[in-house]
């Protein structure tokens, strides 16, 4: 599904799922309708904000713009989340918290050198332009154990340069829609604005290529 806008593919999407899933499950129990390995394109990602007159297909910016600060303060306290939103609460983990804090895990978990996943995506691009090893692991390892209520929905977000342009791309492992497409491509687009600011320093002509999700 492309467009130009995160409007113009959220609807495409939201009458692909209502009209024509390809599956009906039942997840934890939960009936749900389904559609498997569906990307969504955003050709202009300076239009990751909608409104619709029909409510229930508008941004929620309000919740957006929250989980927008806590992933730039690269915190996973469940505290800190559950004033954006209660949600968070029912999902925290026993130490107080919680596994789907991106910014926490892409700013602030380090590698065995030292650096953040950010920083290893930032200099694989500024070593290598065409590299492919610019990428940000979200759902690993630690993660995969029993009880766990917060597993987080994004596996990798990926970069590429090509044709002079930054592009990304985020492979999810489930994404409800409703409460979770309109959440998180706001959030990973900004995250590849924060790339195209940091690379801009190396390449001053590098400009903003597509967002695929």
């Amino acid at each position: 599904i492309t467009g130009d806008t995160f409007a113009d593919v959220y609807e495409k999407a939201m009458k692909l799922i209502y009209t024509s899933p390809e599956y009906k499950t039942r997840p934890r129990g939960l009936d749900i309708y389904e559609c498997l390995n569906v990307g969504l394109q955003i050709k202009d990602i300076t239009q990751n904000l909608f409104k619709y007159e029909d409510k229930a297909l508008t941004l929620p910016t309000g919740y957006v713009k929250k989980e927008m600060c806590l992933y730039l303060m690269a915190t996973n306290s469940a505290k800190l989340f559950s004033k954006a939103s209660s949600f968070w609460n029912n999902i925290k983990n026993s130490d107080g918290t919680i596994n789907s804090a991106y910014g926490n895990l892409i700013f602030n978990e380090s590698l065995d050198d030292g650096r953040s996943q950010f920083d290893w995506a930032f200099e694989s691009l500024k070593n290598d332009k065409d590299s492919r090893q610019a990428f940000m692991r979200y759902n690993n390892t630690s993660h995969q154990f029993n009880g766990n209520k917060d597993l987080p929905c994004t596996f990798i977000q990926m970069f590429h340069i090509r044709d002079n342009k930054l592009h990304s791309t985020v492979e999810m492992r489930s994404n409800d829609i409703i409460k979770g497409t309109t959440y998180d491509i706001p959030s990973f687009i900004l995250f590849q604005r924060l790339m195209h600011l940091k690379l801009k320093d190396i390449y001053s002509d590098l400009a903003l290529g597509s967002y695929t999700h």
